[in-house]
């Protein structure tokens, strides 16, 4: 990263319209970003006190999720729209894949199934702890603050209702999941990785889940046995 000979923090190389590089000599505690939806452009994030020598495009790291120039990285969805979703259970902080009656195929049109999974948090609020062991199990596992990601290349893949862990913090306003995380899937040979929903249902609506998903296990059960 080029210095300047100024004492003084500058910010240089703008013809993206947002520089590229910071010149740390003053001894500014700070870091480069890449925020998704932002068209590749890095941000600088003040890690410490802000003072009248900071250049005028440091976000200070408390409100980079919440920055207004940090747009959001997921959408609040709803059930019932054939749209693939991750539920969030906010009492728990568990987040469980929902297909939602999307049809999986892929782009030759013939049936597939979900085959990874990727979930990114700017501000490093992911739980790697609380990963199943499900999803622990896959290959080209990732699991750190800022990343989980797993694939599971053999059918079925991940399932509907599939539990990826408690992998979030409780209670989590919408602006926190909006601001912060995005969440993503790809179906075998089926394209790229795909932006999902995060859903927040009603206590009511995650009960009938509940249910819905042991009858399924004990239907499988019963055709087992």
């Amino acid at each position: 990263m080029a210095r300047a000979s100024s004492s003084v923090p500058t910010l240089t190389d703008s013809s993206a319209g947002l520089a590229a590089s910071v010149d740390l000599s003053a001894g500014l505690n700070s870091s480069i970003v890449s925020a998704a939806g932002l068209n590749n452009a890095e941000y600088f994030v003040n890690k410490g006190p802000a003072d009248a020598s900071d250049p005028i495009n440091i976000i200070p790291s408390a409100h980079v999720a919440t920055a207004s120039a940090v747009p959001a990285a997921t959408t609040i969805g709803t059930l019932g729209d054939g749209k693939i979703d991750f539920i969030y259970n906010p009492s728990t902080g568990d987040l469980k894949l929902n297909i939602d009656g999307q049809v999986l195929t892929t782009t030759g049109g013939q049936a597939s199934f979900v085959s990874s999974l990727t979930l990114q948090s700017i501000s490093g609020q992911l739980k790697p702890g609380g990963v199943s062991p499900g999803f622990s199990g896959g290959t080209g596992l990732t699991t750190t603050p800022n990343l989980l990601a797993s694939a599971l290349t053999n059918a079925p893949g991940f399932t509907d209702q599939f539990d990826i862990g408690n992998v979030l913090g409780l209670n989590l306003a919408p602006a926190d999941i909006t601001g912060d995380l995005t969440v993503k899937y790809q179906v075998l040979n089926g394209g790229s990785l795909k932006a999902g929903d995060i859903v927040v249902p009603e206590p009511t609506s995650l009960a009938l889940l509940g249910l819905g998903a042991a009858s399924l296990l004990a239907r499988r059960r019963t055709k087992q046995s």
